[in-house]
Formats: structure tokens, sequence, C-alpha cells
């Protein structure tokens, strides 16, 4: 959680680091429900890595599973990989396409 969103997401949520640590220890790199609203989408293997969009295939692929079992009707997700990670939105955009549907709202956060 060093940088990008998820930097931001841990000076916002204190309790978010070890939450998301037993998280990550118990279940894997998976998309986790980290609390109520907050939402896990891993797009590298560990904090040192960078972005790969295979991972974020997956991680898309897990978080529309996760919103079809909650019946949530609205997912607001930053661009994924595309902050901190540096990774092109015209590379990232079409892997979201194949798994979100309307009701995702991905926007370019300022993280």
């Amino acid at each position: 959680m060093g940088r990008g969103c998820a930097r931001q997401a841990r000076e916002l949520f204190e309790a978010l680091p070890a939450r998301l640590g037993a998280l990550l220890t118990a279940g894997g790199n998976h998309v986790h429900l980290v609390a109520e609203g907050l939402v896990s989408f891993p797009v590298e293997e560990n904090p040192w890595a960078n972005p790969d969009l295979t991972l974020i295939r997956r991680s898309a692929h897990e978080l529309k599973e996760l919103a079809d079992r909650q019946g949530w009707t609205e997912v607001v997700v930053p661009r994924p990989g595309c902050g901190g990670g540096g990774l092109s939105w015209q590379d990232v955009r079409p892997i979201l396409t194949e798994f979100f549907d309307d009701r995702f709202i991905v926007i370019s956060a300022a993280c």
C-alpha cells in the first residue's frame, strides 16, 4: 500500500493495513470485502512489483462476481494500475470492459 490509491486509502483508514493483511494471509491476493463499502482490487503480486494486466483481469472478474453475490447496484473503481502503477488506461480499459457492466463506474482519481 505504498503508492497510488492504495497509499491514499491507507492514510484515510488507519485499520486498513492490518485488516487487509489478515485477509491476504487467510485468502491470498484476491478481491476481498475489507469493510462496508471498501473492497480490495489487487493489481500487483507484492508491493515492489509492477502492476500486472493478468492480475487486473482476474481482479475485475472477481469484483464482478462479488458484486453479483452482494447484489450491488453501483460500484465505483479508480483506474486500476493507472495511477502510481504507471499503466496506460488504453491497456487497462479493454480488460475492464470484458467484466464490468453498467453498475461499474470507473473514475480517473487523483491518487
